[in-house]
């Protein structure tokens, strides 16, 4: 009989304090929204800065980050600033 694969406990973290919430409970991985990039409520995107520390919180507790992106936009402006936010969550791996 094979083992059964261990499901990923998943959190949403729209906040720094719910990154650390979820990081101290034992979270897998966690995923978040940045500002500009999510279309969803306002009240829960992490600014640039923020994005930064919380992979940084995250990964203290060897914790997973997926950063959605979930907006539409053409603009040249925005595709910049995507890249800028993506290199940003990049860099702390």
């Amino acid at each position: 009989m094979s083992k059964r694969p261990i499901p990923e406990l998943l959190a949403p973290a729209g906040s720094l304090d719910a990154v650390r919430a979820a990081v101290a409970n034992g979270a897998d991985a966690v995923y978040l929204g940045a500002e500009r990039f999510n279309a969803r409520d306002e009240g829960a995107q992490l600014t640039l800065d923020e994005l930064e520390r919380a992979c940084l919180v995250a990964h203290a507790g060897n914790t997973r980050v997926y950063l959605t992106l979930n907006t539409r936009s053409a603009r040249r402006s925005t595709a910049g600033s995507m890249r800028r936010s993506c290199r940003t969550s990049g860099s702390c791996g």
